[in-house]
């Protein structure tokens, strides 16, 4: 059995409960006792920049001691950047190609105006006042949150933080690492949206009229990397982009910077919830953990589904546990 020398986690739905803001007082003691053990800890999270900021705020307001040895490092927007926030430097970014973007959208507006994706029969539009049709908003690291104004007619309650307005998607002058997507009429189902996404890249280019019945082909599905993280909304990065893609680039960076020896899949411990956590979960091979209310795809491919959820601090008693049983050592031996 391998010494796990590296801890990645998720963090809303896993360390945190949902819609919460803290860290419990729980997993910030076992971070703090991980990170003075010279464990390497990811933090791997769909959040953007802007969400992130206050959890390592309060990280580094509340832990003692977070040296220049500290090995604590994000990864975020789902893999497409990862940082060291302690040093406030970034250690890999991938966005996604303009041109990709431009006629990725085009062609689900142009399957959407023949097989829109429709309300089950009975059911009454959440915002009947919107056009029921796919809103689009995105993130740039540097640049922050940019959306279409249907986005925020929708999603104004938890827009509690700085905005770009861009009537159309397409016509934004920066990249985006993360381009997300909903639908007003299932703002509370992602997985409609995303299923119907899904067929959507399929659908055969002769029946779409203009531009995105010329520009679409088999090609561009390999460029872009779809999934969803919350009931709210999909979320799309460039191809082959993951945490799971981008956990191993990190810790070879880090390795190399520090001197350790490589990082092998069975030093490490994941833990997550939902589908943007599958490919993070199927990489590491030392010990991996979901809540007891995760997604039923990421519990079918975890070693253990806990029996309580991060209400209950469930993976950082479990990391307690392991550290203390002396399973988790430090990065560097």
């Amino acid at each position: 059995m391998s010494l796990l020398r590296v801890v990645a986690s998720d963090i809303d739905g896993t360390l945190l409960p949902l819609n919460h803001t803290q860290l419990s007082a729980k997993t910030v003691e076992v971070l703090q006792n991980l990170l003075r053990n010279h464990t390497c800890v990811v933090l791997a999270t769909g959040r953007p920049r802007r969400a992130l900021v206050p959890l390592i705020s309060q990280l580094q307001n509340t832990c003692s001691n977070l040296g220049p040895d500290t090995l604590l490092y994000c990864v975020m927007m789902n893999g497409a950047v990862a940082v060291d926030p302690l040093r406030d430097a970034i250690l890999l970014r991938e966005q996604i190609s303009h041109d990709v973007l431009v006629t990725f959208v085009r062609h689900l507006r142009a399957v959407h105006d023949v097989n829109p994706i429709t309300l089950p029969d009975g059911a009454e539009a959440h915002w009947p006042n919107v056009k029921p049709r796919l809103i689009f908003g995105g993130d740039n690291y540097d640049a922050g949150f940019h959306c279409e104004p249907d986005w925020y007619t929708v999603r104004k309650e938890f827009m509690k933080h700085n905005y770009n307005l861009v009537d159309d998607i397409v016509d934004l002058p920066v990249q985006l690492e993360k381009l997300v997507v909903l639908h007003p009429n299932h703002c509370f189902d992602a997985k409609i949206v995303y299923d119907w996404i899904v067929a959507a890249l399929d659908w055969p280019v002769a029946t779409l009229q203009g531009e995105a019945g010329i520009a679409w082909n088999e090609g561009m599905k390999s460029r872009l990397q779809i999934t969803y993280s919350n009931p709210w909304f999909v979320e799309i990065s460039a191809g082959h982009v993951s945490k799971g893609h981008t956990l191993p680039k990190v810790l070879e960076k880090v390795r190399n910077n520090v001197g350790a020896a490589p990082v092998k899949p069975e030093e490490i411990a994941a833990f997550g919830d939902m589908p943007n956590d599958v490919e993070m979960l199927q990489y590491a091979k030392g010990y991996t953990m979901v809540p007891l209310e995760a997604h039923a795809d990421v519990k079918k491919i975890a070693m253990v589904v806990a029996e309580a959820g991060p209400e209950d601090d469930v993976v950082p008693k479990k990391l307690e546990e392991l550290l203390n049983a002396g399973r988790i050592g430090p990065l560097k031996a």
